[in-house]
């Protein structure tokens, strides 16, 4: 497997308080797959490439590239 979200969950702060932008997410492509992320705005289809990207962290779960933990951006 290429990419691999286990139980991931995202919140962001928002007036005061938490907004859960992702809850319990947990995905697997392989390589070769094509995958097509799809929703309306603000359901959290770009924070999910953040943080495959690593350009985020997610307050649970893990998210793997070829089997290691994202922990930032890569080269």
């Amino acid at each position: 497997m290429r990419i691999e979200l286990r139980h991931v969950s995202k919140s962001f702060p928002h007036d005061g308080a938490s907004l859960e932008v992702l809850q319990d997410v947990s995905l697997t492509v392989a390589e070769g797959e094509f995958v097509c992320l799809l929703g309306p705005s603000g359901c959290g289809k770009s924070t999910l490439i953040h943080l495959i990207a690593g350009l985020e962290r997610p307050d649970g779960g893990v998210v793997l590239v070829d089997g290691k933990p994202v922990t930032g951006p890569g080269p």
